[in-house]
């Protein structure tokens, strides 16, 4: 391959200290891999599917200079001061089908959630805070198409937040039934019946913190998602401050996907570098930037068997897994250079698979995204719209990414047509790298 080939693409292919375990059977969907006990929650600052909660919707609350009279707490929500729980939004439940019931229903089908088969219902939990303009009762109904169990209690305080906090165990359904072991709901029912059953307005109720967990009260997860989100604010990076993006979501995906949710394990395994024509002392820019960042084992050039650097697409579904197995490398750098992002066919799509087959093969991918496109670039869009699906794509599938764009604030003239400059693979290095090194190590904390 000469310099004047194109070779839009730079992927490494690094073994930052991570290895390898034997497969195992997938474990069940968790919201919170590391916090197994935690079945599901939700609340109403997340987006909510339109059709996952019948009749009901989300009431937005706005901050509001608050009534001397009134705790500053409080918060306006269609024209009623009301104590909102975390947040700013909240459910508001719809009219049931009795005289002035109010009700809110969550169709589970809707929703990620896998109930465990053969349970405990002594083990199973639910909570949830609720708000009420008046005396009545709350209940909550869990069901399908052949059994319901509710829960039921009296409004405790009126126009304050509450909550109900229950077990499997004690609810009860038709004639007094029990849950039994094998019960498995598509729909839970929230409904409150006010006292006062002749008034002509209707009762306003929220709802909003529902959490369902097993083998722990849901206070005790709470206690652990706090504990979490503390250790992940202190792990998470962000693309405009560090110019990479990592995050607790990221970091719990890839420890499924990768370590059975398990640290991982370090080890010294050779370093593999691919960088563009046109940057010759490339190899050793990369070798010296993963010294500085502490990463493990030796740098060589990524070739295909006929000894010639991958260098696009085609190259990388080709000859990746090879390039990989000669290198017993475990992670992969993927650099996109704008060429790339603009070139035939849909090459979103062509990264999509390259993601998926490394996350298959228990390879940590890091995507290095081109940069924002500049004024007056007439493929701005092209490149924008490539951007948005790889960041959207890198979401879905729970990977950390890298935007060149920051790494190479510093530099003129980071690209020269398709290849990196010696300043661009110098730039790109030092930021990428200490990326690979820091997820190296969030990744094999206990």
């Amino acid at each position: 391959m000469t310099d004047g080939k194109r070779l839009g693409w730079i992927f490494a292919v690094t073994l930052t200290g991570l290895g390898l375990r034997a497969a195992a059977e997938e474990p069940p969907w968790r919201p919170i891999p590391s916090i197994p006990q935690l079945l599901w929650t939700f609340n109403f600052e997340e987006d909510i599917p339109s059709k996952m909660i019948e009749p009901g919707t989300v009431a937005k609350a706005e901050p509001k200079a608050e009534p001397k009279a009134e705790p500053k707490s409080e918060l306006k929500i269609e024209t009623k001061y009301i104590p909102v729980p975390p947040g700013e939004r909240c459910g508001l439940m719809g009219k049931g089908g009795d005289k002035r019931e109010m009700k809110l229903s969550v169709h589970l089908d809707k929703t990620p959630l896998r109930f465990p088969a053969n349970h405990d219902p002594n083990q199973i939990h639910f909570q949830f805070v609720f708000w009420a303009d008046e005396p009545g009762t709350i209940h909550c109904v869990f069901k399908n198409a052949s059994a319901w169990y509710e829960e039921t209690r009296n409004v405790p305080k009126v126009k304050q937040w509450n909550a109900l906090v229950a077990k499997f165990g004690s609810m009860s359904g038709d004639k007094g039934a029990r849950v039994k072991p094998t019960f498995q709901p598509n729909e839970i029912e929230f409904k409150f019946n006010p006292s006062h059953t002749t008034a002509d307005n209707l009762p306003t109720v929220y709802l909003d913190n529902f959490y369902l967990t097993q083998g722990l009260l849901p206070s005790q997860v709470e206690m652990a998602i706090l504990a979490r989100k503390a250790k992940m604010d202190k792990l998470a990076k962000s693309p405009e401050k560090d110019g990479y993006l990592y995050t607790g979501d990221v970091h719990d995906g890839l420890r499924l996907a990768l370590f059975e949710g398990r640290p991982a394990r370090r080890s010294n395994m050779p370093i593999l570098v691919a960088v563009p024509m046109g940057a010759k002392e490339g190899p050793q820019v990369w070798t010296d930037a993963g010294r500085t960042a502490k990463l493990i084992g030796p740098v060589a050039v990524a070739k295909d068997p006929r000894d010639v650097p991958l260098a696009s697409f085609a190259d990388l579904r080709a000859f990746l897994p090879w390039a990989m197995a000669k290198s017993n490398a475990q992670a992969v750098l993927l650099v996109v250079g704008k060429a790339d992002a603009t070139g035939a066919g849909k090459p979103e799509e062509s990264l999509r698979v390259v993601l998926q087959r490394l996350l298959a093969a228990k390879r940590l991918p890091l995507v290095c995204l081109p940069p924002a496109p500049k004024e007056g670039d007439g493929e701005a869009k092209r490149v924008e719209d490539f951007r948005k699906a790889a960041i959207a794509m890198c979401a879905g599938l729970k990977l950390p990414y890298v935007d060149q764009g920051v790494a190479f604030q510093k530099v003129a003239n980071p690209y020269a047509g398709a290849a990196l400059t010696p300043e661009g693979v110098q730039a790109l290095a030092a930021v990428a790298l200490p990326a690979l090194k820091h997820m190296q190590d969030c990744l094999s904390e206990p």
